[in-house]
Formats: structure tokens, sequence, C-alpha cells
């Protein structure tokens, strides 16, 4: 059972960790990446410019409309962004370089339940725990709340992980029945 316990938990670690890349996107180009993403699902990042723009960050969904749209430049070197998936599928982030010149991106996205928290509460979370100065005397009711804080998260963690993987089980079937009608 502990094994068993380790396993999920690296698993939903490794689910929800955010990401930052640096990117050198040369003078006049359009860099993407594109990303699986369930529907009704938390995104948030932040793009950042080393070098004086202008550069576009765009957002594209799954039937290609645009969810998040930015131009970064002097008076703006960084934006901010968090939206929620309306749809499941390819999700596309653009950086676009219109300059003469090659710029320097650092580009930090989070999803799921690392989007949903921020850095305050964890800050927060980790300075309201107290030392147990009488450890025999009965427990509060407030005391209680910190854990049911944890578990009402690893209860909407987990509910996220049945709704990806079931999301994952129909991409996987659909794969596999796409690749069985080829190779026939």
């Amino acid at each position: 059972l502990g094994s068993v316990r380790l396993g999920l938990i690296c698993l939903l670690v490794s689910i929800t960790l955010g990401s930052q890349f640096y990117y050198t996107i040369p003078r006049r180009q359009t860099h993407c990446f594109e990303e699986n993403l369930v529907a009704d699902f938390e995104v948030k990042g932040k793009v950042a410019l080393s070098s004086q723009g202008p550069i576009w960050f765009r957002v594209y969904g799954p039937p290609r409309n645009t969810i998040e749209q930015k131009e970064l430049g002097k008076s703006d070197a960084s934006y901010e962004f968090k939206f929620k998936t309306q749809e499941g599928g390819s999700h596309k982030f653009c950086l676009d370089n219109r300059n003469q010149q090659q710029q320097e991106v650092l580009f930090e996205i989070f999803f799921g339940i690392e989007a949903e928290t921020s850095e305050k509460e964890v800050v927060e979370e980790v300075e309201g725990e107290e030392e147990c100065t009488d450890c025999h005397a009965p427990l509060s009711k407030t005391a209680f709340i910190p854990i049911e804080d944890q578990m009402a998260r690893i209860e909407k963690l987990t509910q996220q992980l049945h709704h990806e993987l079931n999301f994952l089980r129909v991409r996987e079937e659909e794969m596999r029945e796409n690749n069985q009608a080829t190779s026939m």
C-alpha cells in the first residue's frame, strides 16, 4: 500500500508541475509550442522580455480561436496570464518577434492545481504552521481547518487527474483505431 501511495504522489506531482523556458527568438520569427489540455483546466503563466520589444504573445484554443493576446514592449516588459480551458484539445502558445533584432524571452506556465495556487497562499501555509506546545491537550475545531484545506486540494487534484486520464484513454482509443485502419 505504501508503494502505491508513493507512486500516486509521484504521478500527481509530475502532472501538476509547471515549466519554465528561456527562448532566443530570431528577428521577424515566431516560436510556438502546443500542449494537449483537457476541458475546464486552469492555466497560468508569465511572459517576460529581457530586451526591448515589441513581441506578441498569443494563445489559441482547439478550434484556433484566440484565447489570450498581448503585445509586450518598452512600457510593459512582462505579462501574466490566467485562463480556464473551454474545450479539450491542442492549445497553441506563440511568441512572435516583429523586431529587427533577436529577443530573449522567459516563458513560465503552470497547469491544474499549480495554476490555481498562488505563491502567497503557499507562503501563508508554511508560515501558519506552528509547533506543538501542549501535544496532549485536546485539539480545537480550528486545528483541523488546514487538514480540511489540504484534503479539498487533494480531492480536486484527484478529480483533475481522473478527468485527464479519461481524456487520454479516449485519445489512445482514437489513435489505435486510426492505426488499425491505416495498417490494413
